[in-house]
């Protein structure tokens, strides 16, 4: 059996240390964008409103791959052809779909 060398079984030391974060507001009076507080970007918005975009459509994809009505899609064929109908609440939507779907309870054949 070979000897081994002796492993020290502390942490190692922190070798990187974060920068130093001004939390004083600037001299204009905004608040540092480190802290998360400033101003984003118009760049951070347009991606972030293109990652909202596709959630929101992969979401949508989701609903009719599993049979799922499409509330946006209600809502708009309920202005169009109903437009003195009360709108439900998406919950009461989706609530009333399951109800319709499955009853009093789940249906199975055995």
């Amino acid at each position: 059996m070979r000897d081994r060398p002796a492993v020290s079984r502390q942490p190692p030391a922190a070798s990187h240390q974060p920068p130093a974060v001004s939390h004083q507001p600037s001299a204009d009076g905004r608040q540092p964008a480190a802290l998360g507080c400033g101003p984003a970007s118009p760049t951070a918005r347009a991606a972030l409103g293109r990652w909202t975009a596709l959630r929101v459509r992969v979401a949508r994809l989701l609903r009719r791959i599993a049979g799922m009505p499409d509330y946006e899609a209600y809502l708009a064929h309920l202005r169009s052809a109903h437009p003195g109908c009360p709108v439900p609440s998406a919950r009461r939507f989706y609530e009333d779909y399951l109800r319709a779907r499955y009853g009093d309870g789940p249906t199975r054949c055995c």
